[in-house]
């Protein structure tokens, strides 16, 4: 009994807004983007070539803009469905979030603000003056600030992109991940610092 009101409830919404001639939220409705066609556009408007993965078929995305999406709206369409997309040279590659760690994405040691907060980015990050416990391995080598970090940053990044590798001998740290997440990782380092 209690499992059949709120469907009855349900049914008599959707019948009272058909009633008003307001056609119920679905999502033909919303505001559909078809993110192949949105590729041409862009390859057309950034002098760009989509190298796009198969596995991309069928993908449709939403979003507020509707035609009028951005490159930043297929970056974050892409995201929403496990895909990145990577800039390298004349090409941007449309690859899964599994495949997007080990393609050549751009170094960004500097915080800029035409970057897509979706980008999949690298820097690399000094962490010499970080005090960590006196710590060795091992091999009774002592562990560096970077190799005491990696462990507790990893967490934080995305369990598919997101990699952290401490320089082994040195007190770099080179970490991969979405630029919003890159940005925060390193303003944890930077209050680390502190």
């Amino acid at each position: 009994m209690h499992t059949t009101r709120p469907l009855l409830t349900l049914l008599l919404l959707g019948v009272a807004v058909t009633a008003t001639g307001q056609e119920p939220a679905t999502p033909a409705n919303r505001l559909a983007v078809d993110i192949f066609a949105l590729m041409d556009r862009l390859a057309v408007e950034m002098n760009k070539e989509f190298v796009i993965d198969p596995r991309l078929r069928g993908l449709q995305g939403f979003s507020t803009k509707g035609e009028d999406a951005d490159y930043d709206t297929l970056l974050a369409i892409l995201r929403s469905n496990t895909f990145a997309a990577i800039e390298v040279g004349d090409q941007i590659r449309i690859v899964s979030e599994a495949t997007a760690r080990s393609e050549p994405s751009p170094i960004v040691q500097e915080d800029d603000p035409s970057i897509s907060d979706h980008a999949v980015v690298t820097r690399v990050i000094d962490v010499a003056d970080i005090r960590v416990p006196e710590v060795s391995s091992e091999s009774g080598v002592p562990a560096t600030a970077a190799a005491y970090l990696v462990p507790v940053l990893r967490p934080l990044m995305s369990t598919s992109i997101g990699n952290a590798t401490a320089i082994p001998g040195s007190d770099k740290m080179i970490i991969t991940d979405r630029y919003d997440n890159v940005r925060r990782i390193t303003a944890i380092v930077d209050e680390l610092r502190q």
